[in-house]
């Protein structure tokens, strides 16, 4: 039934949104710490603008079509969004290497996870083949990071 069908897209929209929006939110939170320690509150205010023009414009796209939850969603691509523009933006302030590419393929990895999961879909493979995945892109950085929590503890 129609009745059934909304309440298992509403259950979905949930559980994506407050799975994965965290993470997003945590990530554009470490980079306002940054601005805030560099002094750099005018980034934080240009990025935070940009972050709520898009959250408005996604919300008002997808409530004609999705009601409440286009707002949710809304809210979700303006964490992402705000995420990677203030990763960007940082690295003018402060050396450090930001792979963009692979910030996104984890990205996909993780909603890729949330809606299978969600779906109730082989819930264990699925975060097995995630975890897998996530160890397979980031490898390179994991070496680096053990290496040096290795070389500290000398």
């Amino acid at each position: 039934s129609d009745a059934s069908l909304a309440e298992e897209s509403s259950v979905l929209y949930c559980a994506i949104v407050f799975s994965v929006s965290p993470s997003f939110n945590a990530i554009s939170s470490y980079f306002v710490s940054l601005y805030s320690a560099l002094k750099k509150s005018i980034n934080n205010m240009i990025t935070t603008l940009i972050g709520a023009i898009a959250n408005v414009v996604v919300s008002i796209l997808l409530v004609n079509y999705i009601g409440l939850w286009g707002a949710i969603l809304g809210t979700f691509v303006a964490y992402f969004i705000l995420g990677i523009i203030r990763m960007i933006d940082a690295t003018r302030f402060i050396k450090m290497k930001i792979d963009v590419g692979r910030f996104i393929i984890n990205s996909i990895i993780l909603i890729t996870q949330a809606v299978l999961v969600s779906l109730e879909i082989k819930i264990y493979l699925v975060s097995a083949i995630a975890i897998l995945l996530f160890v397979v892109v980031n490898v390179k950085f994991l070496k680096s990071l053990f290496g040096k929590l290795k070389g500290s503890k000398s």
